[in-house]
């Protein structure tokens, strides 16, 4: 491990002490994938529906987007229905509040909300008012502007700032050390099965004491992940949660998996990738810490934490019900984001190997 890696995480665990001194809600990585239909840490681009609670730590960029379509079934949160620390714009968001930095050619229906910078061509309507800190211009605004932020925006606006570098909640840190936390999980001793013609892939899992399946992938994601297999099919034997392991740079999954069913019990870790693009309906919750998921007029049931997310096809809101581990201390978290150096060693050793 470099010195300059070393002295990152050194960083990172003085942030999360730091941070964790003076937070009145830090959220564990459970919560986080728990509370959040999408996280985008970076920026979100999108011209389709999320379902649930999203989280954008740059810009949402939305060409007839509609989110938070079912703030109903969101689990309770601090955070508002679309929290975006920097702009929005070119989106319809249905209810449960938003944060932004700024917004623009956006509609809010319902809920209230807290814009830090200025509003333009955007309006509001239905229940709740808005509050902005800027100029407001253009848009019908049917709700109430608010002179002074009420208890409601500025808990919003607190959630919000409790993210970020240097913050108790830095969505960064988190969806990356849960990613490299889950890469240290060993397999449970599953099998994979292919049928004759190469097209379907069945995963039968082998459960640990607590109810855990892992499956390593990393060995063998060019016989999975290639245009010849079309269906997954899963047999859990009991296993309350799956882990799927992957260290590939670029991964397109054009593959049927036809179970909404499994959506908060598969979790899809794809520890190495740069890229991910779904081409097909997908089930599960995805993570790409440190690279671009794309769902191409394909729609995904579960998670998706990424740092950037392109999506032409539904989010839906399928939460994480397994009991898949998660870090539990503060040193198991950076040893967690220690092996992100490792993972890009694994991955550049084996592309010279091929």
């Amino acid at each position: 491990m470099t010195a300059r890696r070393l002295t990152l995480i050194a960083a990172a665990a003085a942030t999360l002490l730091a941070g964790s001194a003076h937070a009145t809600t830090a959220l564990t990585a459970k919560d986080a994938v728990t509370q959040f239909n999408v996280i985008a840490w970076n920026d979100y681009t999108t011209t389709s529906h999320v379902q649930g609670r999203t989280f954008v730590g740059n810009n949402l960029i939305g060409n007839g987007a509609v989110l938070s379509q079912e703030s109903g079934k969101m689990p309770a949160s601090a955070f508002a229905g679309v929290t975006v620390i920097g702009s929005i714009s070119g989106t319809t968001i249905e209810n449960g509040g938003v944060y932004a930095g700024s917004i623009s050619n956006s509609i809010i229906n319902n809920g209230s909300s807290y814009i830090k910078g200025n509003s333009t061509n955007t309006s509001y309507n239905g229940s709740g008012n808005y509050y902005a800190g800027g100029t407001v211009s253009g848009g019908n605004r049917n709700q109430q502007q608010s002179g002074t932020a009420n208890a409601l925006q500025t808990g919003y606006k607190d959630a919000a700032q409790s993210t970020g570098v240097s913050n108790t909640n830095d969505m960064a840190n988190i969806v990356q050390g849960y990613s490299a936390y889950l890469s240290l999980l060993q397999s449970t001793g599953g099998t994979i099965d292919f049928s004759s013609d190469k097209h379907t892939v069945t995963f039968n899992a082998k459960a640990d004491v607590n109810g855990v399946a892992v499956f390593d992938l990393t060995n063998i994601e060019s016989d999975i992940f290639n245009s010849t297999v079309t269906d997954f099919k899963f047999n859990l034997n009991g296993a309350s949660g799956v882990v799927f392991n992957t260290n590939d740079a670029d991964l397109t999954l054009n593959v049927n998996t036809n179970r909404a069913d499994l959506g908060g019990k598969l979790v899809w870790n794809f520890a190495g990738a740069s890229t991910v693009t779904a081409d097909k309906t997908f089930d599960g919750q995805i993570l790409v810490a440190n690279g671009t998921f794309s769902n191409l007029s394909a729609n995904v049931n579960g998670g998706v934490y990424a740092k950037n997310v392109i999506s032409t096809g539904e989010i839906h809101q399928v939460t994480l019900a397994a009991t898949v581990p998660e870090p539990e201390t503060y040193a198991m978290l950076l040893a967690g984001l220690g092996m992100m150096g490792f993972i890009g060693r694994r991955r550049r050793q084996a592309a010279a190997a091929r």
